[in-house]
């Protein structure tokens, strides 16, 4: 089974390695100046995080071990996906990531996070824009994954995915 994983990693990770390649990838992200002020020095976050879906199963231990969580917070203004690393060990938080997943409450997310493109072709996302909640654990464009505004204050930043 292991070197299954391994061949699913390396055929994903030369797939990507293509498409960066070989896509003209124009994702731009629009963030509030605010946001950039608060948080360009910062390698943590602490906020409250609206769950919309949590993934059914952590990923195997041979992939990153990691269960991905989809939602939203009004402190990003961007889709959301948090992961409780190593979740077969963490019980107690993958159960109340469901929970909160199935009664849809919020919880409080801190930890390391980063902002990223995740996804190749051509996507827009503006910080702030009302956010619907998320069918899925790896929501379109933008992401920010922290862990465990107005339109006329922006800046733009573009990334190849």
């Amino acid at each position: 089974m292991a070197g299954c994983a391994l061949l699913v990693r390396e055929g994903k990770r030369g797939y990507f390695f293509i498409q960066s390649r070989v896509s003209r990838s124009q994702v731009r992200i629009m963030l509030d100046n605010s946001f950039i002020d608060r948080y360009k020095n910062r390698a943590t976050i602490d906020l409250t995080f609206a769950v919309d879906r949590a993934g059914r199963h952590a990923h195997p231990s041979y992939l990153d071990g990691d269960l991905h969580v989809a939602g939203r917070a009004s402190e990003i203004g961007l889709p959301i996906v948090a992961e409780v690393e190593n979740a077969r060990f963490q019980k107690d938080a993958v159960e109340a990531v469901h929970r909160a997943a199935e009664r849809g409450s919020p919880v409080r997310l801190r930890g390391a996070w980063r902002l990223w493109s995740e996804h190749f072709g051509a996507a827009e996302e503006t910080q702030g824009e009302n956010l619907s909640r998320f069918e899925r654990t790896n929501p379109p464009a933008a992401r920010s994954s922290p862990f465990p505004g107005s339109a006329r204050n922006r800046r733009r930043s573009s990334s190849g995915a």
